[in-house]
C-alpha cells in the first residue's frame, strides 16, 4: 500500500476561484424569423445559461447578453459614462474599431435606434431566471450589424468601464456581487469567452458599406484574441461571406460552428462543454 496525493479535483460548474466572464452576442435581425431559427436559438441560449449558472458560487459567472440587429440598445443611463460622445439617440456608433480598451473615452457618436426594451443589453446576469426570462423575450426585426454587435460584447471584458457597471450597480441593475468588474486583463484564474452568432452578414448600408463593416468585425475580433479572450462563432445557416466571416473571427477551427435550428442545441451544448473545460484547466 502506498498513499497518492490528488490534488486536482473535477467540477462541473464553475468555482474553485476560478471565474467567468461570458458574452453572448446574439443576432437578432429579421431574417432570424424564418425557418423556427429565433425559437431554436432562445432554447438553446437558455440551455446553456442554465449549464454554466447551475452550482456556480455565487459571484464567479457573470453573463452579459448583447442582442444586435442594425443597432444595439445599452442599458438605461449608460452612455451617460463616454467621455468623447456626440449627437443625440438611444444607441451608439464607434469610430476606432481596433481597439478594445479605454471604450469610454473613445470617439463615439448617438444614433436613434428602436427603445423596444427586449432590445436591451443586459450586463453580469448570475441569476437563471432573469437570464431565461431576457433570451426568451428576443424577437427579430432589422438589418444585420454584425460589427456593432461584437464591438458591444468587447466592451463588457474593458476594465476600463468600471465606473458605468458601478452605476449599473448603484441603479439596482447589476447585482452588487459584480463591483470591480471588468477584471483586469492579468487578474488570476478568470476565464473570458464571447459568443458570436448570425444568421447573415454585415448589410445593408445604413451604416458602412458591408465591406467595411467586415474589415470592423474581424478587427475586433483579433484585438479580442489578443487580449487572451476565447472567441466561439456560430454561422447560424448563415450564407458564405457570413460563414467565412465568423471563420476568421473564431479562436481557432475548433471554436466554430456552422450550424441550422436543428443543430444549435449541440452547437451550444458543445462550447459549453468547452468553457467548463476552460474552467476544470485553472483548477487542477
Amino acid at each position: 500500500d502506498f498513499a497518492v496525493a490528488t490534488p486536482a479535483r473535477a467540477t462541473e460548474s464553475v468555482g474553485g476561484g476560478v471565474k467567468l466572464e461570458l458574452v453572448m452576442v446574439l443576432d437578432v435581425s429579421g431574417s432570424m424569423n424564418g425557418q423556427g431559427k429565433i425559437g431554436a436559438m432562445r432554447d438553446a441560449a437558455v440551455a446553456l445559461t442554465d449549464t454554466l449558472l447551475t452550482g456556480a458560487e455565487p459571484g464567479t459567472v457573470a453573463i452579459t447578453l448583447v442582442p444586435y440587429d442594425t443597432w444595439v440598445l445599452p442599458p438605461p443611463g449608460f452612455l451617460n459614462y463616454f467621455s468623447s460622445l456626440s449627437g443625440s439617440g438611444a444607441c451608439n456608433d464607434w469610430a476606432i474599431w481596433n481597439q478594445i480598451t479605454g471604450s469610454l473615452n473613445e470617439p463615439s457618436a448617438r444614433r436613434n435606434c428602436s427603445t423596444a426594451t427586449w432590445r436591451t443589453v443586459h450586463p453580469y446576469v448570475s441569476n437563471q431566471t432573469q437570464a431565461e426570462t431576457y433570451i426568451n423575450e428576443l424577437m427579430a426585426s432589422g438589418t444585420t450589424s454584425i460589427d456593432l454587435g461584437v464591438r458591444y460584447g468587447a466592451l463588457f471584458f474593458d476594465p476600463s468601464i468600471r465606473p458605468a457597471i458601478s452605476g449599473l450597480i448603484a441603479n439596482g441593475i447589476i447585482d452588487p456581487a459584480f463591483e470591480g468588474r471588468p477584471y483586469d486583463w492579468d487578474e488570476p484564474n478568470v476565464v473570458r469567452a464571447l459568443i458570436l452568432l448570425t444568421d447573415g452578414q454585415n448589410c445593408c448600408g445604413e451604416r458602412y458599406g458591408t465591406g467595411q463593416q467586415d474589415t470592423n468585425t474581424e478587427n475586433v475580433c483579433t484585438e479580442l484574441k489578443d487580449h487572451g479572450i476565447l472567441v466561439y462563432t456560430v454561422a447560424y445557416q448563415a450564407p458564405t461571406s457570413g460563414a467565412n466571416l465568423m471563420m476568421a473571427c473564431a479562436s481557432s477551427p475548433s471554436h466554430y460552428f456552422n450550424t441550422n435550428a436543428s443543430g444549435i442545441a449541440d452547437a451550444f451544448a458543445g462550447i459549453a462543454s468547452n468553457i467548463q473545460t476552460q474552467a476544470l484547466r485553472l483548477t487542477l
